[in-house]
């Protein structure tokens, strides 16, 4: 579970920036959109099973978005593909001077089981400044390694990395750091070279923190599995109540076919990929008296395709307690499709293990949402909701409702739109709607 994680200079978040999950001991409603597994070491804290952002365009949504996957990124590749990817891995607020040299910085709470860790890194266009990863047994700090970037004054030949390794920590494990290159994460060497600990927190990066969109492959995988298909079937009649079924071929086609387009090929050799999955897919859907009829993908909507896509990371996530970060998710979606995906997180019964969804969104009726049609209970917490505003200067802020301290029964969404929490484009007077 992620608890907190904080982004400083990077892309349009010039200023640290700390988004949270940790519960709000004032806020009561809708106690189901509350983990009630404990955090390991945090007495009386629970964390949110989700979080949805509002803002207007342009003012950092997708930058958040992008954050999370830049850590990720950086946490799970290898040396390889940091050479690949040396360009564009620094991207810090270009606005003013200062900034465009300073480090990005990025700090992530999060739980692995029945462990807690603070994972932070930081860097510039040419080195990892600082990192470092403490775990938190019984509540109590544990320092697992840490490194340090130190310039030394002008006439020395090499910078110095200063390094402390924690008692988890054996010589041999200590040698990893002459494998690790200034400008990569020691977590990410370690991890890929099988360290006992490392390993671990790295693989939970890869698996357990998922960023959509998707496409239709992860979801077309579950199908072959017949235990499962009946429930992607039966979410998937949300949509389309005649889909009875979903068919699909695939077949590897080798990267010097001439059936593939010569700029597909080049990309996939690029990526060092020997063929290309090329995948038919058949709608099966009910007609009249008892028949069916077969449409290719094609000639689905675009809406049900996307929903297909979305079913199989969501039933993953539910199924392991996992973490989504979804960068506006009602992108060809209805309004109450979206709410029953978001209900899917909120409920204890479909989401028990305390699976996480955030999301950008511009639908503004979840902020006065309710779990149920004859229900007051809403279906996002006044703690789950934040907003983003981007200054004159170009920087975003993040920050929650709860700063505005709205009433118990406070029109959210009236409020939204008045201003009242920001998040909203600002228009000039003599615009046309004005």
């Amino acid at each position: 579970m992620i608890l907190q994680l904080s982004i400083t200079n990077f892309l349009s978040y010039r200023d640290t920036q700390v988004f949270s999950l940790l519960a709000s001991h004032t806020e009561k409603q809708n106690p189901n959109a509350v983990s009630r597994i404990p955090i390991p070491g945090l007495k009386g804290e629970a964390t949110l099973k989700g979080a949805a952002i509002f803002g207007g365009n342009a003012s950092g949504k997708s930058n958040f978005f992008a954050a999370m996957g830049h850590l990720r990124h950086m946490v799970i590749m290898s040396e390889n593909d940091f050479d690949k990817a040396k360009r564009g891995k620094y991207l810090p607020f270009f606005l003013d001077k200062e900034n465009k040299t300073e480090p990005t910085r990025f700090e992530l709470d999060f739980t692995i089981g029945e462990s807690r860790y603070n994972y932070v890194v930081s860097f510039d266009n040419t080195h990892i400044v600082e990192e470092s990863l403490a775990a938190y047994p019984n509540g109590r700090k544990q320092e697992w390694f840490s490194r340090t970037y130190i310039r030394q004054p002008s006439g020395k030949k090499k910078p110095l990395q200063q390094w402390k390794f924690g008692s988890q920590f054996d010589k041999s494990d200590a040698k990893l750091k002459d494998r690790t290159r200034d400008e990569v994460p020691f977590l990410a060497v370690a991890g890929q070279w099988n360290h006992p600990q490392l390993k671990i927190i790295r693989d939970w990066f890869e698996s357990d923190l998922e960023l959509g969109p998707f496409d239709q492959d992860y979801t077309l995988d579950i199908l072959e599995d017949p235990s499962r298909k009946p429930e992607v079937l039966s979410l998937l009649k949300w949509v389309d109540p005649n889909i009875i079924d979903i068919k699909s071929e695939s077949e590897d086609i080798p990267i010097d076919d001439p059936k593939l387009p010569k700029n597909l090929s080049l990309l996939l050799s690029m990526a060092e990929k020997k063929s290309f999955k090329s995948r038919k897919v058949e709608f099966i859907v009910a007609g009249e008296n008892g028949t069916s009829f077969s449409l290719p993908s094609k000639l689905v909507s675009g809406g049900t395709r996307r929903h297909l896509a979305l079913l199989g990371p969501i039933l993953d996530i539910l199924r392991r307690g996992s973490v989504l970060f979804f960068d506006e998710l009602e992108s060809s979606l209805h309004p109450l499709l979206v709410f029953e995906i978001v209900k899917l997180f909120m409920s204890e019964k479909t989401n028990p293990k305390g699976a996480q969804i955030i999301f950008s969104t511009h639908l503004t009726t979840l902020l006065s949402a309710t779990i149920g049609r004859t229900s007051e209970v809403p279906l996002l917490r006044r703690d789950q909701i934040w907003f983003t505003q981007k200054a004159k200067d170009g920087a975003t802020s993040l920050y929650p409702l709860t700063k505005f301290s709205p009433r118990q029964k406070e029109a959210l969404e009236r409020g939204y739109y008045s201003g009242r929490y920001g998040g909203i484009s600002l228009f000039p007077k003599e615009s046309c709607h004005g």
